[in-house]
């Protein structure tokens, strides 16, 4: 899928691709900061990316056309989760220039998450933050492998999460910690109307 917040099927994109004889290259790369960033290329939005990722994206396309012999072709970017971690990329002329420019520290809502997922450590460095994203991770990743064959699959969830009433994290809190953070029946439907 590819697009910015509004994905596309690969197929459209393949079908362009092949017309135009060029090369797709799909990337995921994890935003550390926000939870949910602006929706804009502002000061204050890309304040919370760190300059290491954006070291690592540009390290992806200054390496890319080398590798696959496209130097100085033209590229078509279509970021899929932050556009903001591209875009911010291609106005840097150099990122070891402004290595300390963007910084990202922790999420803002840290306390919220600490209160409603209540960690059995505190949240103090990246390995206690991808452990956590790990546990928020996982029953999701189950959800949306499962081909909703479940009686609660993704569609439902998806719904569920559209439902009004709830704030996105409180929503995702009632969702993982419905599971339990465990492995559970492919049947069990969990609410997100849980009491937190």
């Amino acid at each position: 899928m590819l697009g910015d917040r509004k994905p596309k099927p690969l197929g459209e994109n393949a079908d362009w691709a092949k017309k135009n004889k060029a090369l797709i290259v799909s990337m995921e790369h994890r935003f550390y900061g926000k939870l949910q960033p602006l929706p804009d290329f502002s000061t204050e939005s890309l304040k919370f990316l760190c300059a290491e990722q954006l070291q690592q994206v540009s390290h992806l396309w200054g390496k890319l056309p080398q590798q696959v012999g496209r130097i100085g072709q033209a590229q078509a970017r279509h970021p899929v989760r932050w556009g903001g971690v591209h875009q911010c990329c291609e106005r840097l002329d150099s990122l070891k220039a402004v290595h300390s420019l963007l910084s990202s520290t922790k999420p803002d809502d840290i306390a919220q998450l600490d209160t409603l997922f209540k960690p059995c450590s505190p949240i103090l460095k990246d390995s206690s933050r991808a452990v956590l994203e790990a546990d928020l991770y996982y029953p999701f990743e189950g959800l949306a492998q499962a081909n909703d064959y479940s009686s609660y699959g993704l569609m439902a969830a998806c719904a569920d999460f559209k439902a009004e009433g709830k704030s996105p994290l409180e929503k995702a809190v009632a969702f993982c910690t419905s599971l339990k953070w465990a492995t559970v029946s492919a049947t069990t439907k969990p609410t997100l109307s849980t009491p937190m």
